[in-house]
């Protein structure tokens, strides 16, 4: 097996990327017409800027980990046990007593609360939430409902608490939970206290934090006279970051993707890192036992993928115009829906970003979203990812 035409190394290459009009995409991946053509330059620093069709650009870096040893494998979801779930609750205890520990047996996950009133999970997903991450949904600050979010914290780095020891403290902790991660840098967010008071002034529900139990004790959802005032300082400032997972060193997918008929999950490390503490870990997805077998054939260049989107994507659909902003070749496993039995396979994975149109009191607006085209790298199937 091996990547056909993936890079040339020269200062400029030319490869030929096909631009389709009237043209399809069969279920297989192939396509049947071609009917204008156009060169895509890839230069010595593996990037591409082109226009792919009328509504779609590339203006996007090519991110292969390796090019040799892609295989396929099938899997299952993970089921940790006692002795995993008993390890890793051990590692997030920061200085706390577990003072109680659940089995959830329809699941066989295992629940642990620490005597600070944090919590953590381990299953099929992991995770680690402190009481201030619950009042302070760090999430719902990258989200995009209020422009990209590296507008909204535009900081690189926090005062005293360098980006390196952050991201350090997170793979050393994912070393020792078994926890692989793709050697890519980790996509970050500095929320700090001046833009963080700033933004909550956005959002009444940012700004108050009433508990579910006491919204049901109270029986009123009144944040601003009930709930606890939300104030950003200093000590509260922290970095939000987004790890790929990643199997063998290759990279995963990082977004799921999924119709009636098939799906797959995510597949990301999200961790909030203060400068006393970790705050919390979310871990999307962990597969079990891995069937590993050669791929039927060879691995497409990212030029031929692009070929796929433009057929598939010929118009616009009231969409605005996309920028492709970053190529990878990822493993991405599919299950049929409704089952739980994973191949994965090779895939490009295909960052997209266009402008959405909102409305918020009677006015209108557009915002940043962010989404992902996938193409199999061997069959050429398309899947589109659900946000």
């Amino acid at each position: 097996m091996k990547i056909k035409n993936v890079i040339k190394k020269s200062c400029f290459c030319i490869v030929s990327a096909v631009l389709f009009t009237g043209c399809s995409v069969f279920p297989n991946g192939t396509i049947n017409n071609a009917e204008d053509t156009k060169e895509v330059l890839i230069d010595d620093s593996n990037h591409i800027e082109m226009q792919l069709n009328n509504h779609i650009k590339v203006d996007a870096d090519i991110h292969i980990s390796n090019e040799k040893g892609w295989k396929q494998f099938k899997t299952i979801p993970r089921v940790t046990d006692e002795k995993t779930a008993n390890e890793r609750a051990a590692l997030f205890a920061q200085g706390n007593e577990i003072i109680d520990v659940k089995k959830i047996e329809k699941t066989g996950a295992y629940t642990y609360t620490y005597s600070n009133g944090s919590r953590f999970n381990d299953s099929t997903h992991c995770n680690y939430t402190t009481e201030d991450a619950r009042k302070r949904s760090y999430n719902r600050y990258i989200g995009e409902n209020y422009g990209m979010p590296e507008d909204n914290f535009p900081l690189k780095e926090l005062e005293d608490f360098s980006l390196n020891q952050a991201v350090k403290q997170v793979r050393e902790l994912c070393g020792q939970m078994g926890i692989e991660l793709s050697v890519n840098e980790p996509e970050v967010f500095v929320l700090d206290a001046q833009h963080a008071t700033e933004f909550i002034k956005q959002d009444k529900s940012l700004e108050y934090y009433l508990s579910s139990e006491d919204r049901r004790r109270l029986g009123t959802d009144d944040i601003e006279t009930y709930g606890e005032k939300i104030t950003w300082n200093k000590e509260d400032e922290v970095y939000y970051m987004i790890f790929q997972l990643a199997v063998r060193g290759y990279p995963f997918s990082q977004k799921n993707i999924g119709t009636d008929s098939y799906y797959s999950n995510d597949h990301q490390l999200e961790v909030v890192v203060g400068r006393n503490e970790i705050k919390s870990f979310a871990l999307s997805f962990e597969y079990g036992d891995k069937e590993w077998s050669d791929l039927e054939g060879d691995i497409c260049s990212a030029s031929d993928a692009l070929n796929v989107i433009a057929s598939a994507y010929q118009y616009s659909y009231g969409l605005s115009e996309q920028l492709i902003t970053n190529i990878e070749l990822v493993y991405l496993p599919v299950s049929a829906m409704q089952e739980q039995k994973f191949l994965a396979r090779p895939c490009w994975q295909f960052t997209v970003e266009y402008d959405k149109r909102a409305e918020k009191d009677g006015e209108a607006y557009f915002y940043k979203v962010k989404t992902f085209y996938v193409v199999d790298a061997v069959n050429k199937t398309l899947y589109k990812s659900r946000g």
